[in-house]
């Protein structure tokens, strides 16, 4: 019952954000807005591990600090790697794509864990990959769409799914060399998000800078056309809400590890959030059901159950 609560809460929020992703995609923009909303993303989740840390004292290794700050760095990568494929496609595509990255701890682990996978799970992976990206190219063809403009969605696509599956590496690699333990957990998140905002801090200054040397693409708004909620506004917002979408997306994982084994553990997360971020994206969204998109949620769905052989 608790492993089953836990899995919900993770696919609920895993599937979710992509609605604040895609609305900070349709939203006026400037060089600074976006890490602005990645830094908000982090520091008030950051801020919470801080008073947690402190308060708990609990011991922790300096590999929890090293793995955390390595899963910072792939986190702010992994956000802009999908809002970039997101702008120039369909987001059903980005969801799909994104989502195989339960592959990559599962490859990682074989490779340095010694976990093993039978070579059935990774030939048909890897045949299941290959099937979507053709699919999306020739489908992009048929409907006329820039094949140039689909190869791009596809490589920031694969880029967030790469970087988003070495986050959860991370994870795992905390868990193999300290294992779960309170202070070990609280230094990981704590350098995760505490030191990723301070990164996206140094990100948004920078940004700040070059923007002053350079003029701002931001269309301007007529006054009576002007939204309610100031720009500023909105990007704290945004930012706060993807910020609480990953804690309640990653603590559970976390959590997790103590019922079931990653392989298992990944596939119902992932089967769950392809399909309820597709729902959203044809909800939602209004996307086509086209044979494209159906394809590609069937082979990214075959590829995540291939993992239980």
């Amino acid at each position: 019952m608790i492993a089953a609560l836990l899995f919900l809460i993770s696919i609920i929020a895993s599937s979710v954000v992509v609605i604040f992703y895609k609305t900070y995609n349709n939203s006026e923009k400037n060089i600074t807005d976006m890490p602005a909303m990645i830094f908000w993303s982090l520091a008030p989740v950051g801020i919470i591990y801080v008073v947690l840390f402190f308060i708990g004292g609990a011991a922790f290794n300096f590999s929890d600090i090293i793995t955390g700050l390595f899963a910072a760095i792939f986190n702010i990568l992994s956000i802009i790697f999908l809002l970039k494929a997101m702008s120039g496609g369909e987001m059903t595509v980005s969801v799909v794509i994104i989502n195989l990255s339960f592959c990559i701890p599962i490859l990682l682990s074989i490779i340095f864990l010694k976990e093993s996978a039978s070579a059935l799970q990774l030939i048909g992976m890897a045949i299941l990959v290959l099937m979507i990206i053709l699919v999306n190219l020739i489908g992009d063809k048929k409907e006329k769409h820039s094949v140039k403009g689909a190869v791009k969605v596809l490589v920031f696509a694969f880029l967030a799914c790469i970087t988003n599956g070495l986050i959860n590496f991370m994870l795992k690699l905390q868990q193999f060399y300290t294992g779960y333990s309170g202070g070990g957990m609280d230094a990981f998140y704590l350098a995760m998000f505490g030191g990723g905002s301070v990164i996206c801090a140094i990100y948004f200054f920078a940004a700040k800078f070059i923007a002053k040397s350079k003029p701002q693409n931001l269309v301007s708004v007529e006054e009576e056309k002007k939204p309610k909620i100031s720009p500023a506004t909105l990007i704290f917002l945004l930012g706060f809400a993807v910020g609480l979408c990953q804690i309640f997306c990653m603590y559970p994982q976390s959590l997790l590890t103590n019922y079931v084994s990653a392989t298992v553990q990944f596939t119902i997360t992932a089967s769950g959030a392809v399909l309820l971020s597709v729902m959203i994206s044809f909800i939602k969204y209004k996307e086509k059901l086209n044979l494209k998109n159906v394809v590609s949620v069937i082979c990214c769905l075959a590829a995540i159950m291939l993992q239980l052989v």
